[in-house]
């Protein structure tokens, strides 16, 4: 419904508004004092949300199925640290755990171990591993064996600790205490499984798990 940017310079490259693309986008136009484009960026995200329980992975019916990594609190969190409208952004606050609860931890993305997977929900054109695998933004790589969705994938669980540390700082700007605890227990949770199931001593280094 608001105006806004697409990403690769000019609509000539997209004139799709992306997910985190568009976060990129904010940092940059928190820089230059734009909060007013950010703003619109953040209700334009919201209203994703409303209509569809997430942010899409772009603004076209050929991305309904699926998100990209999950980054709307973190730029509502930069948002209202840079002056933003504490208003817009309360508006926003209660979409973020329907996305959080709603999208992410629902049946199509749990896993076994309690971190999250991909999926993409219709019958996209692409084959289906390939669609799940678009979600995690890293389209395409070889780093998920050829099936994303039998991963819970770093970058997406990565993703989702910040989303819960960023609405933590959000609900206690907010006055949300009890909010805020909830969400930094949770930002606990995620990150501690994080830790115990990819970690991986002899490498030094996070590993994808494979939860199959």
């Amino acid at each position: 419904p608001h105006p806004h940017l697409a990403p690769g310079g000019s609509e000539a490259a997209f004139n799709e508004m992306y997910g985190w693309d568009t976060h990129f986008i904010n940092l940059g136009l928190l820089a230059h004092g734009r909060l007013d484009l950010v703003q619109n960026h953040l209700l334009n995200h919201a209203h994703m949300v409303e209509q569809y329980g997430r942010v899409l992975n772009g603004n076209r019916t050929y991305y309904l199925g699926r998100s990209q990594p999950p980054l709307l609190a973190d730029s509502a969190r930069l948002f209202l640290r840079a002056g933003g409208d504490a208003a817009v952004v309360r508006q926003v606050y209660p979409l973020l755990e329907w996305e959080y609860r709603g999208y992410w931890e629902a049946e199509h993305h749990a896993t076994p171990v309690g971190l999250a997977t991909n999926r993409d929900l219709i019958d996209s054109p692409l084959r289906p591993a390939l669609a799940a695998e678009a979600e995690t933004g890293l389209d395409f790589t070889a780093i998920y064996g050829g099936d994303v969705r039998e991963c819970a994938p770093l970058l997406t669980n990565c993703a989702l600790v910040r989303y819960a540390e960023a609405t933590a700082e959000i609900a206690d700007a907010l006055g949300d205490a009890g909010g805020a605890q909830r969400w930094r227990a949770e930002a606990e949770r995620r990150a501690g499984r994080i830790r115990e199931l990819c970690w991986d001593d002899a490498a030094g280094f996070f590993l994808e798990y494979n939860h199959v």
